[in-house]
């Protein structure tokens, strides 16, 4: 039997447009989880079912910000990543323009 997987962690976030942040801050993604699975190991869920896991503006933002929160993280040798429900990832869809990563992260 496997160890239970860690709670949904938030990211820290390490720019602020081109410019880096003296301390970086947390972030909670809403379309992403980050758990610690041991050793060094984590999983990273792509988590909008509803629309089959597809890219968007908002999915392509927190893709590059887990990318880098891990590539600083001590704990993590290796990403594994999965899409919640039935699909990894359906494709992408540009079209809604909203995003709800804050705006001064991408000016």
């Amino acid at each position: 039997m496997s160890a239970p997987m860690g709670p949904n962690e938030d990211i820290l976030v390490y720019f602020s447009g081109a410019e880096k942040l003296e301390h970086p801050r947390p972030y909670t993604m809403t379309k992403m989880t980050y758990q610690h699975a041991g050793d060094g190991v984590f999983l990273v869920t792509l988590n909008d079912p509803k629309r089959l896991n597809c890219m968007s503006l908002n999915l392509a933002q927190e893709l590059s910000l887990v990318i880098e929160h891990a590539a600083r993280d001590e704990r993590c040798k290796v990403l594994v990543w999965t899409g919640a429900g039935r699909a990894f990832c359906s494709g992408g869809n540009f079209a809604d323009p909203s995003s709800s990563v804050p705006e001064e992260i991408y000016q």
